[in-house]
């Protein structure tokens, strides 16, 4: 059991708002990571994948190989000032990090976003863990790590559907498939 997690950030007529996708895949982990790898690759080579980018053929892959995994997604969103941004992601790692918890899964792949963020993002985890006893395993990879295209996929999805609510069925087949509920607001 793994859980993923990644963020994305939109501007919204109401102000900016901070969205973190979490995920939690329960088995035959080594078996979507390879079937992600084979699968998306783009001007016949192997790029990371990211859900603003794709075109209806990726995202319709992306969707079917989340239908086929046991996977479970949820958001959390924050409204935040251009400033407030690591403070709602503070708000929301914590929320994200307990759901994956009560899921069943102690251990944690979250996108580096470099060193510095990396141990905000381990200090606020460490809170997290101490405060309720908690064990996390915690570990940042690279985009390349294809896992997280699935993290992506949902917060880019979430972001899509807080800018033009129930616009593309292809979201609501991502949320369908992930059983993600609408965005937790933090």
């Amino acid at each position: 059991m793994i859980s993923l997690i990644d963020e994305s950030v939109v501007e919204h007529p109401a102000g900016f708002v901070y969205i973190i996708a979490a995920i939690v895949i329960t088995s035959n982990i080594d078996e979507i990571r390879e079937s992600l790898r084979d699968q998306v690759i783009r001007d016949g080579r192997f790029r990371p994948s990211h859900w603003s980018e794709e075109g209806p053929r990726v995202r319709t892959l992306l969707c079917e190989i989340c239908e086929a995994a046991t996977a479970v997604g949820q958001t959390f969103v924050a409204p935040c000032g251009r400033k407030g941004q690591e403070a709602a992601r503070t708000r929301l790692l914590t929320a994200a990090a307990e759901w994956t918890h009560h899921e069943g899964s102690s251990e944690l792949t979250i996108e580096s976003r470099g060193r510095s963020l990396n141990n905000r993002d381990r200090q606020t985890l460490r809170k997290y863990a101490e405060s309720e006893r908690k064990v996390l395993r915690v570990q940042w990879r690279s985009k390349n790590e294809p896992l997280l295209w699935l993290a992506d996929s949902l917060a880019g999805a979430t972001r899509e559907n807080l800018m033009s609510p129930g616009s593309s069925p292809v979201i609501n087949r991502l949320l369908t498939a992930l059983h993600a509920d609408a965005p937790w607001w933090g």
